[in-house]
């Protein structure tokens, strides 16, 4: 969440008492949100891409939890979320949406343009419902009874994100038939 009253955004994560300096830019967090999703915590996560030069050494819960408070920043509004935890956005499978709703309500290529990962944010949760991607989220979030968008909503709904042990469970279970 981007702080108005104070004049900047963060560039540092605090992990261990120590600030270490990040990249902000929205690509690698990108890619973090779209990691951090499939994490099964099984197996450590490989972060070292978010630090611009010394990388810390995540050992706790509390030092990942800098991490993730950074690329998810808490909202005070709205209150409650009001759907069921399913992702509505994939950073990969929507690119072209993202990138086709900031050129067209922003006049932002982000093909050609570095932004802080907090401005991105921002702007993504502004975008007007004259953009395809609004209206794809819109589709994603129904959960009423009209038939129309019921079908609309199976039509725009993201796959099922399979955790690595899941992906290992899938491949045991197929080469036991090959």
């Amino acid at each position: 969440m981007i702080d108005l009253i104070t004049k900047g955004l963060p560039d540092t994560v605090t992990i261990g008492g120590e600030p270490f300096l990040i990249e902000t830019d929205f690509r690698p967090w990108m890619r973090f949100c779209d990691e951090f999703e499939m994490w099964d915590q099984k197996q450590n996560l490989n972060v070292s891409y978010l630090f611009a030069d010394e990388i810390p050494h995540i050992s706790t819960a509390e030092d990942m939890q800098a991490i993730i408070g950074f690329a998810y920043p808490p909202a005070t509004v709205p209150k409650s979320g009001g759907g069921d935890g399913s992702r509505v956005l994939d950073y990969r499978i929507d690119a072209d949406y993202i990138y086709s709703a900031f050129l067209q309500q922003y006049g932002i290529d982000l093909t050609e343009t570095g932004m802080h990962w907090h401005k991105f944010r921002a702007l993504l949760n502004g975008l007007s419902g004259a953009t395809k991607l609004h209206e794809i989220i819109g589709y994603r979030c129904y959960s009423g009874d009209d038939k129309e968008y019921k079908r609309l909503r199976e039509m725009w709904a993201l796959p099922v994100k399979l955790s690595a042990a899941d992906v290992q469970t899938v491949q045991d279970f197929e080469a036991y038939f090959e």
